[in-house]
C-alpha cells in the first residue's frame, strides 16, 4: 500500500511538471529600452515591488541553486521568490500544498535531477536563458487534480526551464 501512495504521489509531481511544461508561453525579451516600459503603467505598489526584487543570482544557475536550497530548507516563501514576479504567488502556493501533502521532498528530487541533466539552449538574446530536460513516464496513466482528470501516456517527454533577468539585472525564474 505504501508503495502505491509513494508511485501516486511521484504521478502527481511529474504530472504537474509536465503540464507546467505544456503550459510554457515563451521567452520574453527585454532591452534595457524594454526593462523600463516594463514599469509603465503599473501601480506605484508594483514598481516598488520590481525595484526591490533582488533574489537570485547573477547566472540562471546560481538562481536555481539557490531555489533549491530555498527548498531543501522548508522556506517555501523564499523560494517562490526566485521566479518572477508576476509567478511567485502561485509558486508560492504550489510550494506550500506540496509541503502540506509531503511531497515537497520529492519535488526537491525532481528539480536536482532536472538541475543535473539540463542542457542550455541558445536564445537570441541575454536577457533570457533557457535549459531543457526530459521527463520519463513509464506506464500510461490517469490522475485527477482538482476535478480535472489527465491520461498521461508513457514516454519521453521534453521540458524547459527558462529564465529572465530583471531590471535589477538578477536572473529570474521564469517558466518551469
Amino acid at each position: 500500500m505504501e508503495i502505491q501512495n509513494k508511485k501516486k504521489q511521484r504521478l502527481i509531481v511529474l504530472t504537474l511538471i509536465v503540464l507546467a511544461g505544456l503550459a510554457i508561453f515563451g521567452l520574453v525579451s527585454i532591452s534595457d529600452k524594454a526593462k523600463n516600459e516594463q514599469l509603465n503603467g503599473l501601480s506605484d505598489e508594483m514598481k516598488e515591488a520590481y525595484k526591490n526584487d533582488k533574489d537570485g543570482g547573477k547566472t540562471p544557475e546560481q538562481t536555481f541553486d539557490m531555489f533549491l536550497q530555498a527548498l531543501r530548507s522548508g522556506d517555501t516563501d523564499l523560494a517562490s521568490k526566485y521566479f518572477a514576479i508576476d509567478k511567485q504567488e502561485q509558486w508560492k502556493k504550489s510550494f506550500q500544498t506540496a509541503k502540506d501533502a509531503n511531497v515537497l521532498s520529492q519535488l526537491i528530487e525532481e528539480y536536482e535531477q532536472y538541475r543535473k541533466d539540463w542542457e542550455k539552449v541558445e536564445t537570441k538574446d541575454d536577457s533570457t536563458a533557457q535549459y531543457d530536460y526530459f521527463v520519463i513516464i513509464e506506464e500510461d496513466t490517469t490522475i485527477n487534480i482538482d476535478s480535472n482528470s489527465y491520461n498521461l501516456l508513457a514516454g519521453k517527454y521534453k521540458n524547459s526551464i527558462n529564465f529572465i533577468k530583471n531590471i535589477n539585472d538578477i536572473w529570474k525564474i521564469y517558466v518551469m
